[in-house]
């Protein structure tokens, strides 16, 4: 059964990693724990997670991160440009 967008909003929301309040939940700060290369792979077109949450994950990981934007994209790049995704986890 497929769950509605306010049911995928909410647990995204609901998974709050950062060091800050994010409207539904307080922050674990365990962003600030990771600390291996990170790859962050973003659709220009997501309607859950918003360029601006994106920018405030790199932020909170830090220097370590590449944040990679595909235009013409949603919330599933492994699915909507597949063959570039294989090739940027095939050269991180």
């Amino acid at each position: 059964m497929q769950k509605n967008l306010i049911d995928v909003h909410y647990a995204l929301a609901s998974f709050n990693i950062s060091n800050s309040f994010n409207g539904i939940s307080m922050g674990t700060g365990e962003i600030s724990k990771i600390k291996v290369p990170t790859a962050i792979i973003q659709g220009k077109e997501d309607i859950l997670v918003s360029l601006d949450m994106a920018q405030t994950i790199k932020d909170g990981i830090g220097k370590n991160t590449e944040f990679i934007l595909f235009d013409h994209c949603g919330h599933a790049p492994f699915v909507d440009v597949l063959d570039e995704i294989v090739k940027i986890i095939m050269e991180f």
